[in-house]
């Protein structure tokens, strides 16, 4: 690109005016690429509710180009990005059958991003008979190379999963 794209500012900061809209145009692409998944249709209402109110206060942004769909009605379909919200927190739910996950984990083709309270999955675990089954979805996870990241409210880090 042309060099004379490039500018400074007062603090001789570099703008180069191609890059920036080049860039611009990827991240608009890219939330058009994304799909947020729930096992529960009013996890995803809540969802859409507020990316709703999200686009009326910054419409330029593209809110509203975020598929929302639940589990069960995205059967088939395959994203570049995917945020999986496993939403209940006192029992694993959908989360212990395994053509389910199996479903859920298998749409994204560049990343996935599983939101999970991780303490009361294990405490879930531990009380509902599943342990046989958690290790399948581990395996699942490790084979895709996939950590955990906790957030710094929480202890902070990241981990391997497996």
């Amino acid at each position: 690109m042309p060099k004379s794209c490039e500018t400074r500012d007062y603090r001789r900061s570099r703008c180069h005016t191609e890059h920036h809209l080049v860039s611009v145009c990827l991240l608009r692409h890219l939330l058009a690429s994304i799909t947020y998944l729930a096992p529960y249709t009013a996890q995803c209402n809540a969802v859409r509710t507020t990316l709703s109110i999200l686009h009326l206060q910054e419409p330029t942004v593209g809110f509203n180009r975020i598929l929302v769909k639940t589990t069960d009605s995205f059967q088939g379909g395959k994203v570049a990005v995917m945020f999986l919200d496993t939403t209940a927190t006192d029992r694993p739910g959908f989360l212990k059958q395994r053509g389910r996950l199996n479903v859920a984990l298998s749409r994204a083709r560049a990343a996935i991003y599983v939101i999970v309270n991780v303490k009361q999955w294990n405490k879930a675990k531990q009380s509902s008979g599943v342990s046989t089954y958690v290790p399948w979805w581990i395996s699942f996870s490790s084979n895709r190379k996939c950590r955990v990241r906790i957030p710094p409210s929480h202890g902070g880090g990241s981990k391997p999963v497996g």
